[in-house]
């Protein structure tokens, strides 16, 4: 494969940029920022401590490099042979609120245990096991079932809102 070849295979989406610890050896002026590295498709390897060092000299981040993922098909462009950036963000964003969204089902499930309520075994109730695997996670709605509600008010002397599907909108904003 030539070089020219593999260029055009490398794809790199500056995907998140969030509250860090400070970078060591660099002077801090305002909070550390990290920036995460996606790589997309094929790409050689040998360049990511190079970019990395770069995004790092000229930006002030630490860098992170997050695991490779597959090309998104939806996000190639057949007329000029190559991926469409805006698809590829729009993919990582996609992406990215399905993990915040797992994470924000994991915190309620696990208030709910502090709190008082034990496992549940109804279906789409946040406090289902998640006996090991995200799929459990993705299956539930986020919402507390009946009667693992009535466990945490009972238990926590507290009267919970209400709510009959979560408003993701609301949430993830």
């Amino acid at each position: 494969e030539t070089r020219s070849r593999g260029v055009r295979w490398l794809v790199w989406a500056l995907w998140a940029a969030c509250v860090c610890a400070p970078v060591p050896g660099l002077a801090q002026t305002a909070p550390a920022r990290r920036v995460c590295l996606q790589p997309l498709g094929r790409y050689d390897a040998r360049m990511i401590p190079s970019v990395a060092a770069g995004l790092t000299f000229i930006y002030g981040v630490e860098v992170k490099v997050l695991a490779k993922k597959k090309l998104p098909a939806s996000a190639y462009y057949p007329p000029r042979r190559r991926y469409l950036s805006i698809e590829l963000l729009d993919f990582l964003r996609r992406d990215a609120s399905l993990i915040v969204v797992r994470v924000v089902k994991v915190a309620v499930n696990e208030l709910g245990h502090v709190l008082g309520a034990p496992h549940d075994a109804e279906p789409g109730c946040v406090m289902n096991d998640a006996e090991g695997t995200v799929k459990t996670v993705d299956r539930e709605e986020g919402l507390l079932c009946a009667a693992s509600r009535e466990v945490i008010e009972r238990h926590s002397k507290l009267a919970l809102p209400v709510r009959d599907k979560m408003d993701w909108d609301v949430i993830l904003k």
